[in-house]
């Protein structure tokens, strides 16, 4: 299909989207994208023009979010994104290219967006504008997401390090009657959260396996998720209660067992924050790929690097090698043997699954060779990376996935052509 086959108008004819196959509807979808990113970028751009000059006090309005409102009928939100969005495109000739032309995503631009209107850090972000820019073009939008909040906390370590106390000090939680249901509420720092994180994330994982074991049991060969009995919000709240279950079945004065959490850090961030620096910059002074830079839980949540050091004082540390593409090549023992160290660099690759689309995070996912055993790929960090059960079974119709020279993955058809 051309670019002039379909006009936007004439997708409102059912006929006409009936006669298109797979692939041509694909080829819409993505055209009709990079429409939308446009429009989006030149709403940016008039946006800007009209806070700079002023002219919406011509019809009594007392700021241009007020103008948004009145001429768009926009939430609060969008007004706050496309208003952050148009002072990102200002600062400089990178940000209004890239957005403007439709090279980055809407909800890429916005969290870019959000960041500069930062007032600690935001100013830095131009001198990383290539590298941003670059990484939003080909990651996906959650590890995208990641990366520039990885970014802005390692910019503004200071920053991070007070809002994680303020987090700490201001934790809350409550459980309350509301009607016919029970509410749970809570919210804290991100350093209990992540060790909270992963203890609800393996209570859930035991509610899947639970669910899944029943329906192949029921099912056979023709078991699927859609067949599983609980959908999987019931089975959260049910791991949830599990949680409560368990801990009512223990001596309160019972010592616990430490949940093993690991915390991500590279030697530059460590030195960085030792050094009481904080300028998202390398060692040679050149602006870092923040891909490079990581202060995390492997699920990705930022931890601030005072938490993570304070963590390696008492906790145990292991030695993680990667390359410069950020792979892991080589892992280090811990005081007793480490067992699934293979396993566990591999799926130290990514956050989630890594064919295109997949939303499905690392704990539920299996350490998958690239190239096929079968196929005398080697069994290292190099050849593997995280892949949900779904997608693994679909490889063997074709489909696989590749992760060039600079880190970053790529999904193909049986065709070869690319899923992007």
């Amino acid at each position: 299909m051309s670019e002039t086959t379909l006009g936007v108008d004439e997708l409102v004819d059912p006929e006409t989207l009936e006669g298109l196959d797979g692939r041509e509807l694909a080829e819409l979808f993505k055209r009709l994208e990079q429409m939308r990113r446009r429009t989006e970028g030149a709403l940016a751009v008039v946006i800007g023009e009209v806070n700079q000059r002023g002219v919406y006090r011509s019809d009594g309005h007392s700021s241009v979010n007020a103008w948004c409102r009145a001429l768009g009928r926009w939430s609060d939100a969008e007004c706050r994104d496309r208003i952050r969005t148009a002072n990102l495109i200002a600062s400089g000739d990178r940000f209004r290219a890239a957005v403007t032309s439709g090279e980055i995503g809407v909800a890429q631009s916005h969290e870019l967006g959000r960041v500069f209107a930062n007032p600690r850090c935001g100013g830095q972000l131009v001198d990383v504008a290539g590298v941003m820019v670059d990484n939003a073009t080909k990651l996906s939008h959650h590890e995208y997401r990641i990366t520039v909040r990885r970014w802005e906390m390692l910019a503004d370590m200071d920053g991070a390090h007070k809002t994680a106390e303020e987090a700490h000090e201001g934790r809350r939680a409550g459980i309350a009657e509301v009607g016919e249901e029970i509410h749970l509420h809570g919210r804290g720092g991100l350093a209990q959260g992540a060790v909270m994180v992963e203890i609800f994330e393996r209570f859930c994982d035991a509610e899947f396996t639970a669910d899944w074991d029943a329906t192949v049991a029921r099912y056979g060969d023709a078991a699927c998720y859609s067949l599983m009995p609980r959908p999987d919000a019931q089975r959260r709240f049910d791991a949830m209660y599990a949680i409560f279950e368990r801990a009512a079945a223990t001596d309160p004065d019972a010592t616990g067992a430490i949940p093993l959490v690991n915390f991500m850090i590279d030697v530059p961030t460590i030195k960085a924050y030792l050094d009481g620096l904080g300028d998202g910059l390398g060692d040679d002074g050149v602006p870092a790929d923040p891909r490079q830079r990581r202060c995390e839980t492997v699920s990705g949540i930022r931890v601030p690097p005072a938490d993570v050091v304070a963590a390696m004082i008492w906790g145990q540390v292991r030695r993680v090698v990667i390359d410069s593409a950020g792979v892991v090549i080589n892992m280090g023992r811990r005081q007793r043997l480490f067992r699934g160290n293979a396993r566990e660099a591999v799926l130290l690759q990514s956050s989630r699954c890594v064919i295109a689309g997949c939303a499905t995070p690392i704990h539920r996912c299996q350490a998958d060779h690239l190239n096929e055993w079968s196929r005398h790929g080697r069994t290292d960090g190099k050849n593997g990376g995280p892949v949900c059960g779904r997608h693994n079974r679909l490889k063997n119709s074709g489909y696989r996935v590749h992760r060039d020279q600079h880190g970053f993955w790529h999904t193909y058809r049986p065709d070869g052509t690319e899923i992007c």
